[in-house]
């Protein structure tokens, strides 16, 4: 059961290491999407030190040829190596050096069972706790944003380029690709009106969500242990943690804790299908979004999370509320096309949908949502499309509906 410092994967574990004088000998795991299909390349090695050592045979698995995964998406097989020298104390599997070939690294043979508190190379006045307080205001502004990204445990090979995906309440979600440093570093500029929200992401790895100031020159370290994690934790069946990221800038307190161990989520999980049900009046759907925001509001509350996390759960929440009243249409429609598997957009459905009232609008008075306050963190949120007064967009092939909410507080 060895610990994993980090990976450019999440498809396979190596859930244990036999070394003798004659082999060393990998049980792995793969994880993949049912009847689909992985490959294992004759030229896997596993590298220490200015050393290699070429695969030498498989079981359960044919280097080269499409391995299929079973309808659990989960399988297990065997690689052979020769063994590796006396007193090793970790190796680097590399599936060969393509950039997409699957690479798992620090494989550690010591017995470790804990990882660092802080990762490698994290300054110094990072690694202490961050001052809570109340969320700081959206900033409205213009100017050129400079993000510089230290990807902590990054290994030369690993991959080439990183993506960042900034969202704004003006130009939606624009996409920055950069080229990573021998020594892990990307950077990215870009011009930016207003607070806005980003995530750092490369295929099948998300590293983060954060938000940047505009006209700011900010540090984002990203922990690439993380990945290590996230593989043993799924092999211990342990639930997985948000992955720390630490910044600096106007929003680097709210960074660090956003992504710390301590959020829990707590939202009205809109998009299931099932959120809300097509035969519902408009009074009965009205009810049913207030019932459950009261409800989750009330979760926030005694969540026990600091006092910035919980303002930001509830702003948050209260996001999910408008977009909720401000799209009915839209959910009870998704819930019909969830029910009778009516996913051509295009087909025009037979059934009249209930349709929002003023009168079932200003429910949103007696919930004390601001709707003034919320437009204001509208881009501060990637997961929701509100704009006050503004047409909304909801779901990537639905069509854009001009809607008008209450004006309920300053």
């Amino acid at each position: 059961n060895p610990l994993i410092e980090t990976a450019n994967t999440r498809t396979l574990d190596i859930v244990k290491v036999e070394l003798s004088d004659t082999a060393t000998v990998l049980h792995m795991n793969a994880y993949y999407r049912p009847k689909n299909w992985i490959v294992i390349s004759s030229d896997s090695y596993l590298q220490i030190p200015a050393r290699k050592f070429m695969l030498t045979g498989a079981e359960g698995i044919t280097p080269d040829s499409l391995f299929w995964m079973p309808k659990s998406g989960r399988a297990s097989f065997v690689l052979r190596f020769p063994p590796l020298p006396r007193g090793t104390k970790s190796f680097d599997f590399i599936e060969s050096d393509c950039d997409d070939c699957f690479k798992i690294y620090g494989v550690d043979l010591t017995g470790k069972t804990e990882y660092p508190e802080y990762p490698e190379g994290l300054p110094k006045e990072l690694r202490k706790a961050p001052k809570d307080g109340p969320v700081p205001d959206p900033i409205l502004a213009v100017g050129e944003t400079r993000v510089n990204i230290h990807l902590l445990g990054f290994r030369e090979g690993m991959f080439r380029e990183i993506s960042l995906y900034v969202n704004s309440l003006l130009n939606g979600q624009k996409s920055y690709d950069s080229e990573i440093t021998s020594d892990g570093v990307a950077t990215f500029k870009f011009e930016q009106y207003g607070t806005v929200s980003a995530f750092l992401a490369r295929i099948g790895i998300v590293f983060g969500q954060f938000w940047i100031a505009p006209g700011e020159t900010i540090d984002v370290y990203a922990d690439l242990q993380e990945a290590g994690k996230a593989i043993v934790q799924r092999r211990n069946n342990e639930q997985p943690k948000r992955a720390p990221l630490y910044s600096t800038g106007t929003y680097g307190a709210l960074n660090t804790l956003f992504n710390g161990s301590e959020t829990k989520t707590i939202a009205l999980d809109t998009h299931t299908g099932e959120f809300a049900d097509y035969r519902m009046t408009a009074d009965e759907y009205v009810q049913m979004v207030a019932s459950k925001y009261k409800l989750l509001a009330d979760s926030i509350a005694r969540s026990g999370m600091s006092s910035m996390m919980t303002e930001l759960s509830l702003l948050s929440l209260q996001q999910e509320t408008l977009n909720a009243f401000a799209n009915s249409r839209f959910f009870l429609e998704h819930n019909y096309r969830s029910e009778h598997n009516m996913w051509d957009r295009n087909a025009k459905l037979d059934y009249e949908f209930a349709k929002l009232t003023s009168e079932n609008q200003a429910m949103l008075c007696k919930l004390s949502i601001s709707t003034t306050r919320n437009c204001r963190w509208a881009s501060v949120f990637s997961n929701i499309s509100v704009q006050l007064l503004l047409p909304i967009s909801i779901g990537r092939n639905s069509s854009r509906l001009p809607v008008r909410l209450p004006i309920c507080a300053k």
